[in-house]
């Protein structure tokens, strides 16, 4: 996780000074002005990265941690109104009167950001909110998605369930298509992009609910899986036989499924993490303006370059790993579950 982070704060680290003038959209500190040269500052990231996977790997090849057979049971009253049935239809409930309100904004209310609150919502109260709200309660997602009240109004009479090679495939898709929207996509806050971006969300999700039922938001609604990982780190959680306990951070991290999907889920929240911070560099900003493909072409290739780095430097060193070690079989998902606390830790930074 330090050779992530490492790696993260080079990227910073390597960037110039900002033109005068030209307002900074990230921070109220100073991070351009490091005297480092940006060939040391990415080599020494990237050296640190590598050295860090090999010692994982090789002096920790097995968890030392219980995964979801620790944790202190919370009082048996506790525990029961956790699982009220009250309980979670007030919260469905909650979340649907949101979804009607945020929806009736972006139809009737002005086309203007600072006058419309919808934008907002999506962008700060959901994205941003979600990251303390999971961190603290668990998978809160799950039990406030208005497309899972929804589909209780009409549920499937045969789902099939979702194919295990399919895993958070769709998910990731999704969170890279948010991403998309929220840092490439010009005129990304007006009334008409945010009812074409929900239409395609609401859509898709349904159509694929349709077919297997409710399983399939776990798999493929972009915000649910996001509320979900971060969760793995929630102080609250769940052991193997429902108990709701208290844990470390660490156990709920552990008990992470190696599902088909992780690393790409994990690439996209540090990739565009990384990304976010890089677009307010003033060469990016410059090579933007004057790209023959145009700002929003360019930004795209940007933002799917960094995560593509991401989740190359991860692949280097799984497969570093392997070749240093031939004993060792784990599969490429065994450490993804690891960069949860980087992405974590940048995604509360920002």
């Amino acid at each position: 996780m330090t050779a992530l982070h490492a790696a993260y704060a080079a990227l910073h680290a390597a960037a110039p000074a900002p033109a005068p003038g030209l307002p900074l959209a990230h921070g109220v500190g100073s991070r351009h002005d490091l005297p480092l040269s940006p060939f040391y500052a990415y080599a020494g990231a990237f050296a640190a990265l590598l050295v860090s996977f090999l010692a994982l790997g090789l002096l920790w090849s097995s968890s030392r941690f219980r995964g979801d057979l620790a944790g202190r049971p919370l009082p048996a009253a506790l525990q029961r109104a956790a699982d009220a049935p009250a309980l979670r239809t007030a919260l469905r409930l909650l979340g649907s009167a949101a979804a009607l309100l945020f929806l009736l904004h972006l139809l009737l209310g002005p086309d203007d950001p600072d006058r419309n609150p919808a934008p907002g919502a999506l962008y700060v109260l959901l994205w941003v909110g979600l990251v303390p709200a999971s961190l603290l309660l668990g998978p809160v997602w799950r039990l406030l998605n208005p497309l899972r009240a929804l589909l209780s109004l009409h549920p499937p009479r045969s789902p099939r369930p979702v194919p295990a090679a399919v895993g958070i495939r769709p998910a990731a898709a999704g969170l890279l298509l948010f991403t998309w929207l929220e840092l490439v996509v010009p005129r990304n806050t007006s009334s008409s992009t945010l009812l074409a971006a929900l239409a395609v969300h609401v859509g898709v999700q349904l159509l694929g609910a349709a077919r297997h039922g409710d399983r399939w938001f776990a798999h493929a609604d972009p915000f649910e899986v996001y509320s979900s990982l971060l969760a793995r780190l929630s102080p609250l959680g769940r052991r193997a036989d429902g108990r709701l306990v208290l844990r470390s951070p660490f156990h709920g991290l552990d008990a992470t499924p190696q599902t088909p999907g992780l690393v790409a889920t994990v690439c996209v929240l540090l990739g565009s993490t990384a990304y976010d911070g890089l677009s307010d560099n003033p060469r990016w900003i410059t090579a933007l303006q004057t790209s023959p493909l145009g700002p929003t072409p360019t930004a795209t290739l940007g933002l799917l370059a960094v995560v593509a780095l991401a989740a190359a430097c991860y692949g280097l060193c799984a497969g570093a790993l392997r070749l240093l070690n031939r004993t060792l079989t784990t599969p490429l998902t065994s450490f993804a579950h690891s960069l949860l606390p980087i992405a974590v830790g940048y995604l509360v930074a920002h």
